[in-house]
């Protein structure tokens, strides 16, 4: 039978307990933040892979850097929106960003406030009334297909998101009919996020340009080719 960790150190936990069992709990969050090698879904703060058809896309931009994905939160509806609140406000604490999320949230609804207009998502949701737009932030997932233009104009950066499903990864389209003009401010910041679409709810991760969340001009401008020419058919 296997002997108790601690039975086996117990002479070093009698020596100095707190010393022991501090270098154990960072053990435990060095295993966490290492870089996970497969595609898997990310824990909170553990940082993972990139497939490689990705890193050598960004490679594009960015020659000699390294990219990789940051776990934001799991089993969250609003998983999209705690990425674009992360990268853009830096706010670290998940309780945090939560009420952040429904103050922005019940910012949006307020008529003084920032109030949704059909112009602001008519692509993304065509088809809907604004009662219908106010219970999709409300109760439904927040899905990047619907809401990323409303990321840009909450944090005045641009947004773009990576699909990964059924082992592939594709730049996402968001919602539209016959097609969708996109528009891309290429003096403002850039985000870029992974999200598993294969789970549900979708998990989204923050993509990482050595240590940095936001990304330059020189992202936007290479965006804006990448979609001129490849479109949103």
């Amino acid at each position: 039978q296997k002997k108790s960790n601690y039975y086996e150190n117990y002479d070093e936990i009698k020596r100095n307990p707190e010393k022991f069992f501090n270098l154990k709990e960072e053990q435990k969050i060095n295993i966490n933040r290492s870089k996970l090698k497969t595609i898997k879904p990310l824990t909170t703060d553990q940082e993972g892979s990139l497939p490689e058809q990705l890193c050598q896309f960004f490679n594009k931009i960015y020659p000699k850097t390294n990219f990789s994905r940051y776990g934001v939160i799991k089993n969250s509806k609003s998983s999209f929106f705690h990425c674009c609140l992360l990268a853009s406000y830096h706010l670290e604490d998940i309780s945090g960003r939560d009420q952040k999320i429904t103050e922005l949230k019940s910012y949006i609804g307020n008529d003084k406030g920032i109030k949704i207009n059909k112009e602001l998502v008519s692509q993304e949701l065509f088809n809907y009334n604004l009662d219908s737009i106010n219970y999709t932030l409300e109760s439904e997932n927040f899905d990047s297909r619907f809401f990323y233009k409303l990321m840009e104009y909450l944090f005045f950066v641009n947004v773009f998101v990576f699909d990964y499903s059924n082992g592939s990864v594709n730049l996402e389209k968001p919602r539209h009919i016959y097609y969708h003009q996109r528009e891309i401010r290429e003096s403002l910041p850039n985000i870029f996020i992974f999200k598993h679409s294969d789970v549900k709810p979708p998990v989204y991760e923050l993509i990482k340009a050595g240590d940095d969340f936001l990304m330059n001009d020189k992202a936007g401008i290479f965006m804006r080719s990448y979609i001129d020419e490849h479109g949103y058919y």
